[in-house]
């Protein structure tokens, strides 16, 4: 679940990145925001130590929605590992970064995409 987010969320262009307001959005869609506990005015010191307190609290309330609705966090971290897996035996992560920097200049994204849509199985 995470890697594909972060994989998601890597592969986008800059010129695409949402605002902070739509993301908390579709987060609070997932995961019960105010149930964690983040606070405003965050000292950048203490900033690493705030990012995993916070991912671990998502990660747990993640994991307690699962076992709710039926299934096993487990469950979703080995699909998450399989899909991983999947992606790397076709797709270079290093290769494609460097390919969508070379044509992200010209807008030109979709022809990365292409070629890595005819790899796919």
């Amino acid at each position: 679940f995470f890697f594909t987010l972060g994989f998601l969320g890597h592969t986008r262009s800059q010129g695409d990145v949402p605002n902070t307001e739509e993301v908390l959005n579709k987060v609070s869609q997932v995961v019960d925001l105010n149930s964690l506990n983040i606070t405003k005015g965050i000292n950048m010191n203490d900033l690493n130590s705030t990012v995993t307190s916070t991912f671990e609290e998502a990660k747990k309330s993640f994991t307690q929605k699962c076992e709710k609705n039926g299934g096993k966090y487990e469950d979703v971290a080995n699909a998450s590992e399989k899909f991983k897996n999947c992606l790397e035996s076709f797709v270079q992560i290093s290769e494609l970064t460097e390919e969508m920097e070379k044509y992200k200049p010209t807008g030109d994204l979709d022809l990365v995409f292409k070629n890595y849509c005819r790899k796919t199985p």
